[in-house]
């Protein structure tokens, strides 16, 4: 085994020794995952269906990877301490999540539930229109950012009905948009609140945006 991966696995064996250290690390995950916008097309907070655990115990195996030629392997530099290297390798992961195709394609649909032909959240609210990995860097900045600003106003503008900007939030932070039973059970509401709020939703996007186009 060379040398510099005996060190390696040496420390990071040594870190887990202590079973809080692991704990830790999977707080900080949690944490750094909750700064970011998800927009995964999944019902789960991070991209590809991951949870913050799911991170850590894919970090461990490749940081323990005795070849050094492998092309998943994670060197952690030597003179950093072991535990602020594994959080920096955590933060490089939840930005290639940020940066992955799943992410950066926003749902075309967030219906919750019933009639398909309804929309939870107005598509001209909640999506670009043109999926973002066929732009440029630039591009795709100003459009994610696009979205992300007018989402905001679209919450602003429906602040008073509290279970429309619940709902909101949950499908753009959680991605968890169906199935109604689901939506109802999180929100601690009953299937047909979630019908009623949809509605109320849709005619609330329309008036969203006439009131944009004639601010214009």
């Amino acid at each position: 085994m060379d040398d510099e991966v005996f060190r390696q696995i040496t420390r990071v064996r040594e870190y887990f020794a202590d079973s809080k250290n692991y704990y830790q690390l999977l707080r900080h995950v949690t944490y750094e995952a909750a700064k970011y916008r998800w927009f995964g097309s999944k019902s789960q907070s991070l991209p590809n269906g991951n949870l913050p655990e799911d991170l850590v115990q894919e970090l461990i195996k490749q940081v323990l990877d005795e070849d050094v030629n492998s092309p998943t392997r994670r060197r952690l530099p030597e003179d950093v301490e072991i535990g602020k290297a594994l959080r920096m390798q955590l933060r490089s992961k939840l930005s290639a999540l940020v940066q992955s195709r799943e992410n950066r394609t926003l749902r075309r649909e967030t219906d919750v539930g019933g009639d398909a032909s309804e929309e939870d959240v107005p598509q001209s609210i909640l999506e670009s229109g043109t999926p973002l990995w066929e732009q440029t860097s630039e591009e795709e900045d100003e459009s994610r950012t696009a979205t992300a600003d007018r989402v905001d106003r679209f919450l602003d503008f429906i602040a008073d009905d509290h279970l429309a900007h619940a709902m909101i939030i949950l499908a753009r932070d959680e991605g968890l948009y169906k199935p109604v039973e689901a939506v109802a059970r999180r929100l601690d509401v009953t299937v047909n609140d979630i019908y009623i709020a949809k509605k109320r939703m849709k005619a609330a996007g329309q008036r969203f945006i006439k009131s944009e186009q004639n601010s214009k």
